[in-house]
């Protein structure tokens, strides 16, 4: 069996935005793996029929928490060229527009 090769030295970073975002790589990691285990079990106990929802109201409203870490977590590890893609301008706009309803939502304005 062939070893894997060998990476070489990464090329300096020319663009601020990407060099800015790459600081924040171990961040995300943990934001982002922290906020999935957070929503798992966020669904867990929502199925639970032994919960009441009005039990449940006060953790129900974190869901937004979850996703606005996953956004940051996204945004920081995509890759930076596949913004320009149109894969990558369908999440951006998808992004803004649920990030808009999750702020929304934890400001209790749904529907104000």
């Amino acid at each position: 069996m062939e070893a894997r090769p060998e990476r070489g030295p990464r090329g300096a970073i020319s663009n601020p935005v990407e060099a800015a975002l790459s600081d924040y790589h171990g961040l995300a990691e943990t934001v982002g793996e922290w906020a999935l285990y957070g929503v798992i079990l966020l669904i867990v106990v929502s199925l639970a029929k032994r919960i009441p929802y009005g039990s449940f109201l006060n953790p129900h409203r974190l869901f937004p928490l979850g996703y606005l870490a996953r956004v940051f977590h996204t945004v920081v590890l995509t890759r930076f060229s596949h913004w320009t893609t149109p894969l990558g301008v369908v999440l951006i706009v998808l992004m803004i527009g649920w990030s808009c309803g999750a702020v929304l939502s934890l400001f209790r304005r749904i529907g104000a």
